[in-house]
Protein backbone atom coordinates (compact mmCIF):
# COMPACT_ATOMS: atom_id res chain seq x y z
CA UNK A 1 0.00 0.00 0.00
CA UNK A 2 1.07 3.47 -0.64
CA UNK A 3 1.28 6.34 1.80
CA UNK A 4 -1.39 9.59 1.08
CA UNK A 5 1.13 11.74 -0.28
CA UNK A 6 0.41 14.52 -3.07
CA UNK A 7 0.32 11.72 -6.41
CA UNK A 8 3.46 12.91 -8.78
CA UNK A 9 1.46 11.37 -11.53
CA UNK A 10 -1.41 13.21 -11.76
CA UNK A 11 -1.17 16.32 -9.80
CA UNK A 12 -4.48 15.39 -7.93
CA UNK A 13 -4.93 15.75 -4.11
CA UNK A 14 -2.59 14.12 -1.27
CA UNK A 15 -5.37 14.11 0.87
CA UNK A 16 -8.79 13.57 -0.83
CA UNK A 17 -9.91 10.20 -1.51
CA UNK A 18 -7.17 8.81 0.89
CA UNK A 19 -8.45 5.68 2.45
CA UNK A 20 -8.04 6.03 6.58
CA UNK A 21 -8.01 3.82 9.35
CA UNK A 22 -11.34 4.95 10.15
CA UNK A 23 -13.08 4.31 7.06
CA UNK A 24 -12.05 0.57 7.86
CA UNK A 25 -13.15 0.34 11.06
CA UNK A 26 -16.67 2.93 11.44
CA UNK A 27 -19.13 0.61 11.46
CA UNK A 28 -21.10 3.12 8.81
CA UNK A 29 -20.01 3.17 4.91
CA UNK A 30 -17.30 5.14 3.54
CA UNK A 31 -18.66 8.51 2.50
CA UNK A 32 -16.13 9.23 -0.02
CA UNK A 33 -14.63 8.46 -3.28
CA UNK A 34 -11.21 6.69 -3.05
CA UNK A 35 -7.81 7.05 -4.48
CA UNK A 36 -5.88 4.24 -6.39
CA UNK A 37 -2.81 3.40 -8.48
CA UNK A 38 -2.79 1.01 -11.21
CA UNK A 39 0.22 -0.49 -13.03
CA UNK A 40 0.77 2.15 -15.79
CA UNK A 41 3.12 0.02 -17.92
CA UNK A 42 -0.33 -2.74 -18.17
CA UNK A 43 -3.37 -0.39 -17.93
CA UNK A 44 -2.97 3.68 -18.76
CA UNK A 45 -3.34 4.90 -22.44
CA UNK A 46 -0.80 7.63 -23.49
CA UNK A 47 -3.50 9.40 -25.20
CA UNK A 48 -4.19 12.53 -25.31
CA UNK A 49 -1.37 13.70 -23.37
CA UNK A 50 -1.79 10.40 -20.93
CA UNK A 51 -4.33 12.26 -18.32
CA UNK A 52 -7.99 13.32 -18.46
CA UNK A 53 -10.29 15.67 -15.85
CA UNK A 54 -9.18 16.20 -13.38
CA UNK A 55 -5.40 15.12 -13.10
CA UNK A 56 -3.35 18.11 -14.42
CA UNK A 57 -0.42 15.82 -16.09
CA UNK A 58 0.47 12.18 -16.67
CA UNK A 59 4.02 10.79 -15.12
CA UNK A 60 7.17 12.06 -16.78
CA UNK A 61 8.08 9.37 -18.67
CA UNK A 62 4.41 8.19 -19.70
CA UNK A 63 4.66 8.17 -23.72
CA UNK A 64 8.91 6.96 -23.89
CA UNK A 65 9.61 3.35 -25.05
CA UNK A 66 11.75 2.01 -21.94
CA UNK A 67 10.71 4.39 -19.23
CA UNK A 68 10.04 3.01 -16.01
CA UNK A 69 6.72 5.02 -16.37
CA UNK A 70 5.70 4.23 -19.82
CA UNK A 71 1.82 4.02 -20.47
CA UNK A 72 1.41 1.04 -22.33
CA UNK A 73 -2.29 0.27 -21.82
CA UNK A 74 -4.57 0.09 -25.06
CA UNK A 75 -8.06 1.30 -23.50
CA UNK A 76 -8.00 5.55 -24.39
CA UNK A 77 -10.13 5.55 -20.97
CA UNK A 78 -7.60 4.46 -18.88
CA UNK A 79 -5.26 7.38 -17.90
CA UNK A 80 -4.45 9.27 -14.98
CA UNK A 81 -7.56 10.93 -13.22
CA UNK A 82 -10.13 8.33 -14.75
CA UNK A 83 -12.73 7.79 -12.39
CA UNK A 84 -13.47 3.97 -11.74
CA UNK A 85 -16.24 2.45 -10.52
CA UNK A 86 -18.11 -0.75 -9.38
CA UNK A 87 -21.20 -1.33 -11.68
CA UNK A 88 -24.28 -1.59 -10.19
CA UNK A 89 -24.97 -5.00 -11.36
CA UNK A 90 -22.49 -6.67 -8.98
CA UNK A 91 -23.76 -7.50 -6.03
CA UNK A 92 -21.24 -6.07 -2.90
CA UNK A 93 -22.30 -9.40 -1.14
CA UNK A 94 -20.70 -11.20 -3.35
CA UNK A 95 -17.28 -10.70 -2.28
CA UNK A 96 -16.49 -12.81 1.38
CA UNK A 97 -14.13 -10.51 2.78
CA UNK A 98 -16.26 -7.61 5.17
CA UNK A 99 -13.53 -5.27 4.19
CA UNK A 100 -13.78 -5.76 0.48
CA UNK A 101 -17.42 -5.33 1.00
CA UNK A 102 -16.91 -2.22 2.67
CA UNK A 103 -14.30 -1.04 -0.34
CA UNK A 104 -16.87 -2.24 -3.01
CA UNK A 105 -19.80 -0.58 -1.68
CA UNK A 106 -17.63 2.87 -1.55
CA UNK A 107 -16.70 1.77 -5.42
CA UNK A 108 -20.28 1.45 -6.20
CA UNK A 109 -21.31 4.68 -4.63
CA UNK A 110 -18.16 7.18 -5.07
CA UNK A 111 -15.79 5.46 -7.38
CA UNK A 112 -12.08 5.81 -7.02
CA UNK A 113 -9.95 8.01 -9.48
CA UNK A 114 -6.54 7.06 -10.70
CA UNK A 115 -3.96 9.26 -8.96
CA UNK A 116 -0.59 7.72 -9.79
CA UNK A 117 1.56 4.94 -11.31
CA UNK A 118 1.57 1.82 -8.64
CA UNK A 119 3.97 -0.03 -11.30
CA UNK A 120 7.68 -0.50 -11.41
CA UNK A 121 8.09 -0.81 -15.28
CA UNK A 122 6.06 -4.00 -15.84
CA UNK A 123 5.22 -4.80 -12.00
CA UNK A 124 1.64 -5.98 -12.23
CA UNK A 125 0.81 -4.25 -9.09
CA UNK A 126 -2.15 -1.93 -7.88
CA UNK A 127 -3.45 -0.43 -5.19
CA UNK A 128 -6.36 2.08 -3.23
CA UNK A 129 -3.75 4.52 -1.54
CA UNK A 130 -3.89 4.79 2.51
CA UNK A 131 -2.59 7.31 4.90
CA UNK A 132 -0.44 5.25 7.16
CA UNK A 133 -2.44 3.28 9.93
CA UNK A 134 -4.89 2.03 7.48
CA UNK A 135 -2.53 0.28 5.45
CA UNK A 136 -1.50 -2.85 7.55
CA UNK A 137 -5.12 -3.30 8.52
CA UNK A 138 -6.40 -3.01 5.28
CA UNK A 139 -3.71 -6.08 4.35
CA UNK A 140 -4.71 -7.97 7.35
CA UNK A 141 -8.13 -7.61 6.76
CA UNK A 142 -8.68 -8.26 3.09
CA UNK A 143 -8.62 -11.28 1.29
CA UNK A 144 -5.92 -10.66 -2.09
CA UNK A 145 -8.04 -12.89 -4.45
CA UNK A 146 -11.25 -10.59 -3.30
CA UNK A 147 -9.28 -7.42 -3.36
CA UNK A 148 -7.71 -8.47 -6.94
CA UNK A 149 -11.39 -9.49 -8.43
CA UNK A 150 -12.66 -6.10 -6.79
CA UNK A 151 -10.12 -4.32 -8.98
CA UNK A 152 -10.63 -6.12 -12.10
CA UNK A 153 -14.19 -5.65 -12.17
CA UNK A 154 -14.16 -1.51 -11.40
CA UNK A 155 -15.34 -0.09 -15.20
CA UNK A 156 -14.38 3.68 -16.46
CA UNK A 157 -16.92 6.62 -15.73
CA UNK A 158 -16.53 7.51 -19.39
CA UNK A 159 -18.70 10.09 -18.62
CA UNK A 160 -17.23 12.21 -15.70
CA UNK A 161 -15.90 15.95 -16.67
CA UNK A 162 -15.81 19.46 -14.71
CA UNK A 163 -19.98 20.03 -15.67
CA UNK A 164 -20.56 16.49 -15.20
CA UNK A 165 -18.20 15.37 -12.02
CA UNK A 166 -18.96 11.50 -11.11
CA UNK A 167 -20.85 11.16 -14.25
CA UNK A 168 -23.99 13.37 -14.10
CA UNK A 169 -24.81 16.89 -13.79
CA UNK A 170 -24.53 18.55 -10.27
CA UNK A 171 -27.75 18.19 -8.20
CA UNK A 172 -29.19 14.91 -10.24
CA UNK A 173 -29.96 11.87 -8.96
CA UNK A 174 -27.20 9.77 -7.37
CA UNK A 175 -26.72 6.26 -6.10
CA UNK A 176 -25.30 7.66 -2.57
CA UNK A 177 -24.96 11.11 -0.88
CA UNK A 178 -22.46 13.32 -1.75
CA UNK A 179 -19.54 13.37 0.70
CA UNK A 180 -20.49 15.32 3.87
CA UNK A 181 -19.20 18.80 4.77
CA UNK A 182 -15.75 19.39 6.58
CA UNK A 183 -16.02 19.20 10.57
CA UNK A 184 -16.29 23.28 10.61
CA UNK A 185 -18.84 23.14 8.03
CA UNK A 186 -17.44 24.17 4.77
CA UNK A 187 -17.78 23.19 2.10
CA UNK A 188 -21.30 22.07 2.29
CA UNK A 189 -22.61 19.91 -0.91
CA UNK A 190 -25.56 20.84 -3.14
CA UNK A 191 -29.39 19.32 -2.72
CA UNK A 192 -29.37 15.80 -4.42
CA UNK A 193 -32.24 12.89 -4.52
CA UNK A 194 -30.66 9.56 -3.88
CA UNK A 195 -31.87 6.68 -6.04
CA UNK A 196 -31.38 3.05 -5.49
CA UNK A 197 -29.07 2.09 -8.18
Amino acid sequence: MRLGLRPGGSGLSGLGGTLTLSDLTQSGPIAHVLKIALDGYLNYSSANGGYRWPASNADTGFNQAGSAAFYGGSNGEIQEGSLLALPPSINVSSFSNPTVQKLAQALQDYGAYIVDDAGGGNTPWSTFITNYNSSSTLLADASSSDLNTLIQDLEVVSNNTASTPGGGAIGVSRCAPYAPVFDDGTDAPPALTVTSC
